[in-house]
């Protein structure tokens, strides 16, 4: 370990080059300057190199590692072997963080003697910065029990500690565990190498503190709906052994009730953005791929499995669309969903 270099900030670039510049220019300016930034170019064929290339002659912290696309778990796994600082951060080369952001998750990792130290984001929505909000304690240590009791649930049951964007991780602690991003994988990779952290970890700290700034861009859900299949990925995660994966400490039932959970809730979400107007997609054809998410076997089983805690839990709109994913009743699935979307003024 390099004692001079607090921390080794990996990048990962592959065809970013409208956006790279800019994240870029906000490590180099950051206010923590005992940093590294490991630039790891993933074949990018679109000017890339020419901007990142351009940073390392400006700024010695820069370092280039080139690379034949593997995709972005190998990466990572590259970045994280070159690394040399006592700490290690992720940043994806089409985001952008604060001036202060590696100096305030520093001063936490050193503070309070962790792990793992975990920020929040803001992401960009319909041209709008909107900061994202947990409901976990912050400024407060969490020790082994709490983690496998209290923060492990929120990696089964959602996506809201997935990014690996927004922590910190001891380099020490991850080079112990031989902690990586599983390679092969083109989604969900984020989330299992987070969720084998979390599950090694003996401490780890939640910051109330958004400088990581991210940017949704063409190619997500909600703009390129038909370019790749989410129910699969969804299913794919609710049949994942998360269990085994991480050697989690809690039963095969609860895991199993978390993620049915999570399941049902994409359900919720991808049936809205496959309806959301779009005119880069036909109305038939995104009605026929609801048609489909309603009527897949792991949609009705869960559904069934899930049936007496959806009815308690369920809103007054939820408890109607679910009732019409229990019937396969599309044409109130579409009447629901119109009201909602007029309600969000996707119709004005």
């Amino acid at each position: 370990m390099n004692n001079t270099i607090k921390v080794s900030v990996i990048i990962p670039v592959y065809n970013v080059a409208p956006y790279l510049s800019e994240c870029l220019s906000s490590l180099m300016h950051q206010t923590l300057t005992d940093v590294e930034f490991i630039v790891v170019n993933d074949g990018s064929t679109d000017g890339s190199d020419l901007i990142f290339e351009s940073f390392a002659q400006k700024d010695s912290r820069f370092r280039v590692i080139h690379q034949s696309n593997q995709g972005v778990s190998v990466a990572r796994n590259q970045g994280l072997q070159l690394a040399q600082g006592e700490c290690v951060a992720f940043v994806d080369a089409d985001d952008f963080v604060a001036a202060d952001f590696l100096e305030k998750l520093y001063t936490a990792y050193s503070l309070y003697q962790v792990q793992i130290v975990t920020a929040c984001f803001t992401s960009q929505v319909d041209g709008q910065w909107i900061a994202q909000k947990i409901s976990i304690p912050t400024a407060r240590v969490f020790i082994a029990t709490e983690i496998h009791h209290d923060i492990i649930p929120y990696f089964l049951q959602g996506d809201t500690l997935n990014s690996s964007c927004v922590k910190l991780f001891s380099r020490a602690f991850i080079e112990h565990h031989k902690i990586a991003f599983p390679k092969g994988m083109t989604n969900g990779e984020d989330a299992l190498f987070c969720l084998q952290a979390f599950a090694k970890a003996e401490r780890i700290v939640f910051m109330d503190y958004s400088g990581y700034h991210y940017r949704e861009v063409s190619g997500s859900a909600s703009r390129n709906i038909l370019a790749k299949n989410y129910l699969q990925q969804a299913i794919d995660t609710l049949d994942f052994d998360h269990q085994k994966y991480a050697d989690l400490q809690l039963s095969p039932t609860r895991i199993n009730h978390y993620k049915a959970h999570r399941y049902m809730e994409a359900i919720y979400n991808l049936i809205h953005i496959y309806l959301k107007p779009n005119a880069t997609v036909s109305w038939r054809k995104r009605v026929n791929v609801v048609r489909q998410i309603v009527h897949h076997p792991k949609t009705k089983a869960t559904v069934h499995y899930l049936s007496k805690d959806l009815e308690t839990d369920a809103s007054g709109y939820r408890k109607k669309m679910l009732q019409c994913i229990r019937a396969r009743f599309l044409f109130g699935i579409l009447a629901l969903t119109f009201y909602s979307n007029y309600r969000n003024q996707y119709y004005k």
